[in-house]
């Protein structure tokens, strides 16, 4: 196993809890991590449970795209992308370095 991988082995045990979804890692690369994002279920309590442990996050684009005033023009409304509105409400990220130790 590559120190990179053992760096990041702590991670295992998240994948099997249940209603979150980590990055994934193809076997033929290695990712350089600059924003760790991740999928929960119960993002607002993941968040909370985050930060108690004194880990950082963040929302990058709460709103879709597509409704942000920005792209209004393009007349798009809710409904236009399904899987990008539910996904926006699921979506936390984490500064790399906030939770990685070297």
């Amino acid at each position: 196993m590559s120190a990179a991988a053992q760096q990041r082995s702590g991670t295992t045990n998240c994948c099997r809890t249940p209603g979150l979804t980590l990055p994934a890692e193809m076997p033929y690369g290695q990712h350089v991590y600059h924003l760790y994002v991740i999928q929960a279920d119960d993002r607002e309590g993941l968040r909370q449970q985050l930060n108690a442990a004194g880990i950082e996050t963040g929302l990058h684009y709460p709103v879709p795209l597509h409704l942000q005033e920005a792209y209004a023009n393009l007349g798009y409304s809710k409904g236009s992308f399904p899987v990008s509105e539910r996904l926006t409400g699921a979506y936390s990220v984490i500064a790399y370095a906030s939770w990685h130790q070297r």
